[in-house]
């Protein structure tokens, strides 16, 4: 047989047009750690990708650990939005149980105006830190304002079902985290239950 490099140019086609049925890329969780040192330039690439329409960073509290996102103001960057794509500041709203790291949750707030306090409670900001208020007050404090709340990346939180229920949420995130998925079998059960949710990730 011959040996050698050949260039094969493969032409690629678009398979779907998910705009065209209501849908739109984009990421709604992000955050840049404490060890990101160019947040502001990492922001304008990560707001470029893939022919995004929405990119989220949001705040959040861990411990005492100084994350990069912390640092952008809440809100819309008019900087990096333009007509076809927006770059909004959120908040990740938080807690975690000390033993099995289920608590009640995360839920993320997004087109907030305002920092909904307290961001995190519980283990993720110390030891003694009391295990109030539960994440349905925080999402209502976000609607008030004109805000989407989005359960993420926890769908074992124990809160997740009550706050579907009482309607205090706008969307699910599934495929988040990548390393397991019980949001898909929670989500479904919600389906199931009546509870009209659309998916996120």
């Amino acid at each position: 047989p011959e040996k050698g490099d050949v260039d094969l140019r493969i032409e690629l086609r678009r398979w779907a047009d998910l705009a065209s049925t209501g849908w739109y890329p984009g990421n709604t969780h992000i955050h840049y750690d404490q060890n990101e040192t160019r947040a502001y330039e990492r922001l304008r690439y990560d707001a470029d990708v893939e022919t995004y329409n929405v990119t989220v960073v949001s705040i959040l509290q861990r411990w005492d650990l100084e994350y990069a996102s912390n640092r952008f103001p809440i809100g819309v960057m008019t900087d990096y939005t333009s007509s076809h794509h927006v770059l909004d500041v959120g908040e990740e709203n938080r807690h975690n149980a000390p033993d099995n790291d289920v608590g009640y949750g995360h839920v993320m707030f997004l087109r907030i105006r305002n920092q909904v306090d307290p961001v995190s409670r519980g283990f993720l900001v110390d030891d003694f830190h009391p295990d109030y208020p539960p994440l349905c007050y925080a999402c209502d404090d976000a609607r008030e304002q004109g805000g989407i709340t989005i359960w993420c990346h926890n769908g074992r939180g124990m809160e997740a079902p009550v706050a579907a229920a009482l309607g205090k949420l706008d969307a699910f995130n599934l495929f988040d985290p990548f390393w397991m998925d019980p949001e898909y079998d929670i989500w479904y059960q919600m389906l199931n239950s009546g509870l009209d949710l659309p998916a996120s990730t």
